[in-house]
């Protein structure tokens, strides 16, 4: 799943504007396990672009974030949505 999951799937923990698409929560549940990523990114294409169409939500602002990690904190990936990933952080000696 991607970032379209959390934001717009029909009663997602994140679709804070309580959004609901039967359409577009069938395209997103086929992009989901499609194997050909050709066709798996034409799919998410088409499902941004239903996004686009209905305007579900506008962004008013654009925050900037800044994140300092020490040099012997390795591999700390945070996602476009703010999410840290941990699960490949590890510590050398310092």
């Amino acid at each position: 799943h991607n970032f379209l999951d959390n934001l717009f799937y029909t009663g997602s923990e994140h679709n804070v504007s309580d959004y609901s698409n039967p359409e577009l929560d069938s395209l997103l549940d086929k992009a989901a396990i499609e194997q050909d990523e050709a066709a798996r990114l034409a799919m998410y294409q088409q499902a941004e672009q239903e996004i686009v169409d209905e305007a579900p939500c506008l962004p008013l602002c654009f925050t900037t974030s800044y994140m300092l990690v020490k040099p012997y904190v390795h591999d700390y990936e945070v996602s476009p949505l703010g999410i840290p990933d941990l699960s490949k952080v590890y510590v050398t000696e310092h």
